[in-house]
């Protein structure tokens, strides 16, 4: 039977309670002979150049993945070149971003190249008369002083009748509306026109093949525009060339109750 190791209590000590103070001695180490200790280093060595190895082939790989196979320049001049592309593409976003209109800055060209300019030459118009569809009631009224819209005199002018509801398609509404049918010199494409009044109302701009159509439907729509202040101003977008040009009123100013009314003293054309 084994002995137990000196110093150490044993079990039957333990169940007696005979137990001694003798302090536990470990074992002395025993360093390995050479050859484990040969063993080891070889180990060592081989999993440290087993590392390397695979370090030089990740950063083989990484390397050419940056690098163009068709490049013939060192990798670090391909890498500066990369970076030096992607530094001008951020440029160039960054100054698309702080002017989105480029034709603007680059002195107010159109798609096409054209050089935008404003509507500044006048359109002459040789007729002014009042006109509303046939299947209004009524007439068109005042046609005496309509020619004072055309006169280039802002003192004289052209009113409707007083009215006691407003234009408009409800059941109150007399009519729908009132126009003023602009016979131009000769056939034009206005890109702008200017209503000038004292009162506040709401017009359209409409381009028509006679002076007297029978319907609004047989005019064509080019614009919207309010005067507010004294005038309004109507940019027309796709100018359609015509003799004809419909002012048609669609809201009147309100002077007090049950008082609707509209005054024009000048329309101009420009083109």
């Amino acid at each position: 039977a084994s002995r137990p190791a000196p110093g150490r209590p044993t079990a039957e000590d333990r169940d007696t309670g005979d137990v001694t103070d003798t302090a536990w001695t470990p074992e002395p180490y025993t360093p390995p002979d050479a050859a484990t200790q040969q063993r080891r280093w070889r180990i060592m060595a081989a999993t440290a150049a087993v590392a390397v190895v695979g370090i030089a082939l990740l950063s083989a790989w990484l390397l050419g993945a940056f690098s163009d196979p068709t490049d013939d320049r060192p990798l670090p001049a391909q890498l500066d070149a990369i970076e030096r592309a992607a530094q001008q593409s951020r440029s160039s976003e960054a100054a698309a971003t702080e002017s989105p209109d480029a034709d603007a800055d680059a002195g107010g060209e159109t798609d096409d190249g054209e050089e935008a300019r404003e509507p500044t030459t006048p359109v002459e118009v040789s007729d002014a008369a009042p006109w509303q569809p046939s299947s209004s009631p009524g007439n068109a009224e005042n046609a005496a002083s309509a020619g004072n819209v055309i006169d280039g005199d802002a003192s004289t002018t052209w009113s409707t009748d007083t009215y006691r509801d407003q234009f408009g398609d409800g059941p109150s509404a007399y009519k729908p509306g009132l126009g003023l049918m602009l016979t131009l010199d000769e056939a034009a494409a206005p890109r702008r026109v200017v209503v000038r009044s004292t009162d506040d109302i709401q017009f359209e701009v409409r381009a028509a093949d006679s002076a007297s159509p029978t319907s609004l439907d047989d005019t064509r729509r080019l614009g919207r525009g309010t005067v507010s202040g004294g005038s309004g101003t109507v940019d027309i977008d796709d100018p359609e060339e015509s003799e004809y040009l419909l002012v048609w009123i669609t809201r009147l100013d309100s002077s007090g109750p049950q008082a609707y009314r509209a005054t024009v003293s000048e329309i101009v054309l420009t083109r």
